[in-house]
């Protein structure tokens, strides 16, 4: 096995994705309750872009 290569999980755990949804509220001092806007852009450290989570070319997987 080649360590060097990122994990490839494969089967129904690996492909599932979360998709909840999130609000966040400030209370302010006149009583209303205005919404902040969750950026969800460049959320990922680049280390994890490069190295964790790279997609890989499908010929260098390992065979069956």
């Amino acid at each position: 096995m080649d360590d060097s290569l990122p994990a490839t999980p494969c089967g129904l755990v690996a492909k599932s994705v979360f998709n909840d949804t999130f609000t966040l509220k400030k209370v302010e001092d006149d009583g209303s309750t205005p919404e902040i806007e969750i950026i969800q852009k460049d959320i990922a450290w680049d280390s994890d872009i490069a190295y964790k989570f790279k997609r890989i070319p499908t010929e260098d997987l390992p065979g069956d």
